[in-house]
């Protein structure tokens, strides 16, 4: 039997969209964070506070997620791990054309996209799934949209907007990773 499926403690998992990044997702690769974004990262530590039960802290391998988890990690003590899966939707490499291609993937659905999507959204599934700790993870909208509409079962690539800096609440229990409370709901613009 799964060794997870005998425990009775839920593991607990926080999808974290990262703060403000300082450029768009068009003009630069690998932005840090903007001046709100480091704000929006120091707040988060206190709104995690409720959150006790975090035993360790994942960042995307994105300069913006990375300096969102670190006021976290610094305040609980803990390393940040980076790890590759919850990465951002991997995208063409051409700067100036990422917009457009990210508004055309957005439009579709889950099952129009090609295999390096279905693997990438896939990957971070089961890599959630096999958790076997309370764990902060910071990355990004469309990594969250991924999982959501996995969870869902909902085919579309957008299913929900979450805010920079929201916690979506998700729970392994007895082997079953669910939901339970999406992240607040985005009034800054994707970037």
């Amino acid at each position: 039997m799964d060794k997870r499926k005998q425990e009775q403690n839920p593991i607990d998992i926080l999808l974290v969209r990262h703060g403000e990044a300082a450029a768009s997702w068009n003009k630069a690769n690998n932005p840090g964070l903007s001046e709100l974004g480091l704000q929006q990262a120091n707040i988060l530590v206190s709104e995690m506070e409720k959150y006790s039960m975090i035993e360790s802290i994942v960042s995307s391998p994105l300069r913006r997620a990375q300096e969102t988890a670190e006021p976290l990690a610094k305040t609980l003590g803990l390393p940040v791990a980076i790890e590759r899966a919850y990465r951002e939707l991997p995208s063409p490499a051409v700067l100036g054309k990422r917009s457009q291609w990210l508004r055309e993937r957005m439009a579709e659905s889950w099952s129009q996209q090609e295999d390096q999507l279905q693997r990438w959204r896939q990957e971070a599934c089961e890599i959630l799934s096999g958790l076997e700790k309370s764990t902060a993870i910071f990355s990004h909208f469309m990594l969250i949209n991924a999982v959501v509409s996995e969870l869902t079962g909902e085919d579309t690539m957008v299913c929900f907007q979450p805010d920079n800096g929201s916690i979506t609440h998700l729970q392994i229990y007895e082997g079953d990773l669910t939901i339970c409370a999406l992240g607040a709901q985005l009034e800054t613009r994707v970037n």
